[in-house]
């Protein structure tokens, strides 16, 4: 048997940023890795500029993701105030870049899911600084405020995170419910798509129809660095993906 910890995402918008240069801000279909990093970290507390622990989080975490609701993809317009320093040099927050002498406005275009539902499956490495019950604990008491990918989205419903044993990856997603409201329940979809990371050890009970490259795999939360990883996909019909 192997443990696993499950919560689930929601909120009214919801933003996971992929590559991004210049004014077009996306956003992928279904929470990246290092906004689930990002997530589990502020529940326990870690800094974002404490590089040390932020990489034995990385290293330590796996995931999986099943699109219970995909969303309604939203385009926002925007304007943002930014300093532009004297020197050339990287500013390592917005209140110092807002400390320069010379602050403008720049447009931006970003974009948000509505109303998507997703439930997340996480597992650990062996080397792991804290136990998934640790990080169960901790999304239900989390240290900072959660959000949805960014500030402006907080989660809509309780994460409920708990953490149960399976004996495939599979398995573990049939035996998770969530309720889902009314409203949402009736927009589920016949079939759900599942994205996976690389298990390693962990019986899948899967087969992948497609693999992508995602550059979302945190290096440095410092200095913004991102490397590749590989990542799986299936879709599933909904009789397999018990929602209530």
């Amino acid at each position: 048997m192997q443990q696993f910890l499950a919560f689930r995402l929601h909120g009214v918008m919801a933003s996971w940023g992929e590559v991004a240069v210049g004014p077009i801000r996306g956003s992928a279909d279904h929470p990246t890795r290092s906004a689930l990093i990002g997530l589990v970290g502020a529940a326990l507390g870690v800094l974002r500029d404490d590089d040390d622990l932020q990489t034995k989080l990385a290293q330590m975490m796996r995931f999986a993701v099943r699109v219970d609701l995909p969303g309604v993809l939203m385009r926002d317009y925007h304007t943002t105030r930014v300093g532009q320093p004297d020197r050339k040099e990287w500013s390592t927050t917005r209140r110092e870049s807002l400390k320069a002498r010379r602050v403008h406005c720049i447009p931006s275009e970003r974009y948000y899911y509505c109303d998507a539902h997703y439930t997340v499956i996480a597992w650990a490495t062996d080397d792991n600084t804290w136990s998934l019950e640790d990080i169960a604990h901790a999304l239900r008491h989390p240290h900072f405020v959660l959000c949805l990918g960014r500030k402006a989205c907080p989660p809509g419903l309780p994460l409920e995170a708990h953490v149960f044993e399976a004996k495939t990856l599979r398995e573990a997603f049939r035996g998770t419910h969530f309720e889902l409201p009314p409203a949402l329940h009736k927009l589920l979809p016949d079939r759900q798509r599942l994205i996976w990371e690389d298990t390693g050890q962990v019986p899948l009970g899967l087969t992948a129809e497609h693999v992508f490259d995602r550059r979302d795999d945190p290096i440095s939360a410092t200095r913004r660095h991102f490397g590749l990883r590989r990542e799986y996909q299936t879709t599933l019909p909904r009789e397999d993906t018990p929602c209530t």
